[in-house]
């Protein structure tokens, strides 16, 4: 949805007077055109792509400093997109638990904030302090799901231990941000209009004619689009894929275990449908984004500490946990096999920076990638890649390198040291930019990353 400037003021209850459902997803655009049409920024979106396990950090980041950098290996999908990126080298969570560095430590990824539980968050994480700019919480999804204890899937927090749970099931998800719109908004009654592939915004046409025939001409063009990107995330709702209950070890068809089977003759999953599923997912949250019904998403495309391998492999190397910890093949087999799961994922997330792009909220939008560790459960000394944010003063086409002092395996305390970068900072930078005005966030920021924000 492209910005626009009606050239008048427009009164918020004189365009939703009388409207009952349709107001749903009628609010938050009111509230963005008036914010345009006044010279004022709406709240900024955050985006976090989650993936599992750490990078191989030979291949993935960046060499280089400043805005003089060369992407490395496993980051070559994004080399067309390399202006609108930035890499951050050497940041460390310095609320890892006391017991060590482990996958657990997911639960500090996005709250920065330690606590004696291993598997609880002390929040609120950075999603819902985003969100709290609007009426609405963040959206959390999840690609695969193992169906085994929650103890790293832990990535967003209301508080302490309000964990906001995952949603495995894009259907399920596009019923939670859309499902009001129906007139009873029950489960039976969206699948039937999917079945018989009714739009939601069938059962408010009348609202919708009466909404359009208020709006100043410049602004029409953007509601139809609005519109639109609604209708074609319901078509993709009715392929196949969508259709199943969910992407588990059920639906990809293979049972899965926390710890996968030795045996090298076992089967694979369904690896097609793991990435249709992901493709259906990334288009709900984007099209949740671009409508307005949430301005903060985790999406998690697997867990920490397990995942499949979203590539090749039987037996162990069916794990993208397993091939992380060399548990494969020997030695440069197994960094080969990583490096492709990495590389993959970095086609992954340019095809979300492309979709964005296309429905116009990229410049609005500040996307993370990051994970739980860096290499061998450390979280120190780790990298992470920002994204989109232009219009929001987010900096691109720059490496900020933080060179990390002592022994990055050294635990916790290591990572504590007051010469090492907090990731507590790279959070700071991203709230502000979405229109949070703190210079502090979780435990140990020191304002922000110098030259990753400049206010517009």
């Amino acid at each position: 949805m492209n910005a626009f400037n009606s050239g008048r003021p427009v009164k918020r209850r004189d365009l939703l007077a009388g409207l009952g459902a349709a107001s749903l997803i009628l609010s938050p655009f009111v509230r963005k055109m008036r914010a345009r049409a006044a010279g004022v920024q709406a709240p900024g979106n955050f985006f976090f792509f989650f993936t599992g396990n750490g990078f191989v950090r030979s291949d993935f980041g960046s060499r280089g400093q400043g805005d003089d950098f060369t992407l490395l290996p496993s980051l070559s999908p994004l080399e067309p997109v390399k202006d609108q990126i930035s890499v951050l080298r050497g940041l460390s969570n310095k609320s890892a638990n006391e017991r060590g560095q482990f996958h657990f430590n997911i639960t500090r990824l996005l709250t920065c904030v330690g606590g004696e539980g291993p598997f609880v968050g002390y929040g609120p994480s950075l999603d819902y302090v985003i969100a709290g700019l609007t009426p609405n919480p963040p959206l959390n999804l999840i690609t695969y799901w193992p169906r085994v204890p929650n103890m790293f899937t832990g990535l967003t927090w209301r508080g302490f231990g309000k964990r906001l749970p995952h949603i495995n099931d894009s259907r399920e998800a596009y019923k939670v941000v859309f499902g009001d719109l129906a007139p009873t908004g029950t489960s039976a009654e969206i699948e039937d209009a999917l079945a018989r592939e009714k739009s939601l915004l069938d059962f408010v046409k009348a609202d919708i004619t009466a909404f359009k025939s208020r709006l100043p001409s410049s602004a029409k063009a953007d509601a139809d689009n609005m519109f639109e990107t609604i209708r074609s995330l319901e078509v993709r709702l009715t392929k196949p894929m969508a259709n199943r209950a969910a992407c588990d070890e059920q639906a990809l068809g293979k049972a899965r275990t926390t710890t996968p089977p030795a045996d090298a003759s076992a089967g694979t999953y369904d690896k097609a449908a793991f990435e249709q599923h992901n493709t259906v997912q990334m288009d709900l949250a984007v099209a949740t984004m671009a409508c307005g019904m949430r301005n903060a998403v985790t999406f998690m495309n697997q867990g920490g500490g397990g995942g499949l391998n979203p590539l090749s492999g039987v037996g162990k190397a069916d794990d993208h946990h397993e091939v992380g910890h060399g548990e494969t093949s020997p030695g440069v087999a197994a960094l080969t096999e990583w490096k492709a799961i990495d590389k993959y994922y970095a086609g992954r997330f340019r095809l979300l920076l492309d979709k964005l792009k296309t429905v116009g909220i990229l410049d609005d939008t500040v996307v993370v990638w990051g994970s739980e560790i860096a290499e061998a459960h450390s979280q120190n000394n780790q990298t992470f890649i920002v994204a989109g944010g232009a219009k929001r003063g987010i900096a691109h086409k720059r490496t900020f390198d933080f060179p990390f002092v002592g022994n990055e395996m050294g635990g916790p305390a290591a990572g504590r040291n007051p010469r090492n970068a907090s990731l507590s900072d790279l959070w700071v930078s991203v709230q502000k930019a979405c229109g949070v005005n703190s210079e502090v966030f979780g435990q140990d920021s020191q304002g922000g990353i110098p030259g990753l924000f400049k206010p517009v």
